[in-house]
Formats: structure tokens, sequence, C-alpha cells
């Protein structure tokens, strides 16, 4: 019998908060597993953990990249049983689901009867919880799931219908069938800390640590293929994410980056780029030197090393630059970047920048400003030592093994 099997979505970056809560749960004697796409699994497996791979049919390895469209043709082989004889082997006895699998929590509740909570990589979002005195999580999430049936295909909706009528789950509308979302427990992978307010939150909620990888697990001489001959230079950081191809109007970011870099006052900075995008040499400029583009950098051995990092306001990133001690300019895109932004300046880490301020005078500016900016650094060492404490303590086991050894 398993303790816990975590189910996750198909974005890499939802689960590597989740590696932190599995090494301590592990650390305390309990059994892990992971369930999830094979693009998912490959990653979770590198990073030592026991994987399942579920739907491989419908979601063959690479499709990670392109996989937003097709993410309803799980729900009726869920629905019709496809993980059945899975969870009949792994009989765990807790379930930990991504938020981004609300309606599959949902299925699984009315399919099995496993204990279940909730995974949120991220904070509750500012429209979320504007017009709550007490922010609600569990209600939020049935609130999102309800309003993913708009959107949902129909035969899915109804299949799921007649399935609850069979089981005498009487339906009047979309939030009936997301009931069981309101009585789940939530883990935030996040120190409360960070927060846009101080409101109060349910009782069904934690705030967790960080829950940050600690490393890439690279050797210092692989390390070094990233970072510049020169070790005196200062180092700008520029990423915009995993999902980035969804952007590709930041391509034009990049070449005004580029063009700041061939400003005389930063001279002594070298700037590394994380991208997927193809530059020539006359594209970068005459200073060429002083940039360097990946495809995929050690993102936290490159964060230990930088003095400005310029990001998208994922939360993953922020939380990494955080515990690094490192300013940000964020320049957000989508959902809960924004946030993400505000939470960054109210906290004084840094500042952020919306695309109608990404101008060469406004953002060099901007970076001139942050890199000498006593005033955000010590912000950002202060927050840096609540997120060490907050993963210090470890709170998330010790909420789980209460969850274990109580029903609910």
């Amino acid at each position: 019998m398993l303790d816990i099997l975590f189910l996750t979505d198909f974005e890499i970056g939802h689960v590597y908060p989740t590696f932190k809560i599995a090494q301590n749960l592990t650390e305390h004697g309990y059994t892990i597993a992971y369930a999830g796409i094979s693009d998912t699994m490959e990653i979770v497996a590198k990073n030592g953990f026991q994987t399942y791979v579920i739907f491989e049919d419908i979601y063959p390895a690479g499709i990670s990249q392109n996989v937003t469209e097709e993410m309803q043709k799980h729900f009726l082989p869920l629905l019709n049983g496809e993980l059945d004889d899975l969870l009949n082997y792994l009989k765990p006895k807790i379930i930990i689901t991504s938020y981004f699998c609300l309606l599959e929590s949902v299925i699984l509740d009315y399919k099995y009867d496993f204990k279940q909570l909730i995974y949120r990589p991220f904070l509750p979002m500012k429209e979320q919880i504007s017009n709550m005195d007490v922010v609600d999580v569990s209600k939020i999430s049935a609130n999102s799931c309800s309003d993913f049936f708009m959107n949902l295909d129909v035969n899915v909706t109804m299949n799921l219908i007649s399935y609850l009528d069979e089981k005498g789950v009487t339906v009047k509308n979309y939030f009936d069938i997301v009931e069981p979302l309101t009585k789940l427990k939530h883990i935030v992978l996040c120190p409360k800390e960070f927060e846009l307010e101080d409101r109060m939150i349910d009782k069904e909620v934690i705030y967790s640590g960080p829950n940050l990888r600690t490393s890439d697990f690279l050797s210092e001489m692989e390390l070094q293929k990233y970072l510049p001959s020169d070790s005196s230079k200062k180092l700008i950081f520029v990423s915009f994410g995993s999902q980035e191809y969804l952007y590709p109007e930041k391509v034009n970011f990049f070449k005004l980056m580029f063009s700041i870099m061939n400003e005389k006052e930063f001279e002594d900075y070298h700037l590394i780029v994380a991208t997927r995008l193809k530059f020539s040499e006359d594209q970068i400029g005459k200073n060429s030197s002083n940039v360097s583009i990946f495809e995929w950098v050690p993102q936290i051995e490159i964060l230990s090393k930088i003095s400005l990092a310029i990001i998208h306001g994922g939360l993953g990133t922020v939380k990494e630059c955080i515990m690094q001690g490192v300013p940000m300019l964020v320049i957000p895109m989508a959902r809960d970047q924004f946030d993400n932004a505000r939470r960054v300046e109210k906290h004084n880490l840094g500042i952020s920048l919306q695309n109608d301020q990404l101008t060469f005078e406004i953002v060099k500016e901007k970076i001139m400003n942050l890199l000498v900016n006593d005033n955000i650094q010590e912000g950002v060492n202060n927050m840096k030592n609540i997120f060490h404490k907050r993963e210090e303590e470890s709170s998330e086991v010790k909420y789980i093994e209460e969850i274990l050894q109580h029903s609910f």
C-alpha cells in the first residue's frame, strides 16, 4: 500500500514545488509516488521519485509543448475507469492533486474512496478574492471548476451527469457537480508573508514553505559552461519561463536587451539569456561577447551568482529569486504573473513593467536603478530570511500527517 500519490498536471513548473514536500515526507518514513503524463514523469523520475505514466496513448512523449488544446481527451477515459487498475494496485492512503486537475479531483472523489487534497502552485488571485472577507480557497476552486464546464466538451459533461445520476447524485447546475471540491483541504506552496493582503484564510488551507529545489545538480565544471570567462563581470539574467512560446512578441524585448548591453554603462556586466529563440550575432550587436544565450540554464545555480533577474513573474521563478536574494524586474504576461508583479513591488523586492513601458529608455533606467538600489536589496534579504525560515518548518508534513490520521 502506498502512503501518498501525487497526481500532477502537464506543466513541469507546477510539479517542481512538490519535490520538496515529497522529499520531506520520504524523510519522515512515508512512501511516495507520482502519476502524470509521460513528459512530466520523465522529469519526476530524474529527481529520484517513483513514477507511473498515465493516459500515454492520449499524451505520448513530446506532447507537452502543445498539450493545452488536448487536455480534455482524458476525462472520459478517467470516468470510464482507466485508472482503476493502477489505483487498486497502489491503494494510496491519500492523493495530492494539482489545482490544475480540479475536474480530475471531482471524478476521483465520486469514483474512489481515497482521501484527497489539492496542492496550489500559485497564490489565490486578486480577482478571485476581491469580494471575500475571509478567503475561502475551497470555494474558489469549486467556482473555477464550475466555470470550466462552459468550455468543456459536451460529451464529457453529459457522461458525467449520467454517471452521477446512476449513483443517485442530484444535479441541478454545474456547481452541484463540483460540490466535493468545497470539502477538500489545500496546500498553498508559498509562505503567506508573500501575499498581497493580510486577510484571513479559511481553516482548510495551509501556507507551506516555498518548497524549492536546492540545486540542478551540476558540477562546478558543468556550471562554468553557462558563465562568462571573465569572472569579474556582474551578471544579469533574463528568462520568460517554460511557456515562452505562448508570447512570441517577447522577441522584441530580447533585442532591446541586446541594445542595452551595447551601452557603455554595461561594459562591466554580462547578460545570460534562457530562450529557445534564435538570434544572429548581428542582432545581438557589437558587444556580443557580453551576451550568452542558452535554450536551458541551471537556473538555481545561475540565480545564486547574478545581480538582477528579469523574469515574467511565474511564482516558481519569483520564489527562487527570493531564496537566492536576487532583485527582480518583472514583466508579467498572463495569469497570476500580474499579481506576483504586484507582490514583488509591495514587498520591495524589485519593480514591474507592463508591455507599453518596454522602451529602451525606461528599461535601461529601471535596470540601472535596480543594480544599485540598496533599499530593494534589503527588502529581498528580509523576505529571503522569512522564506528560509518557512522552508525549515516543513509545516506541510504535519498537515498531511493529520489528514492521514483522521477521516474527513
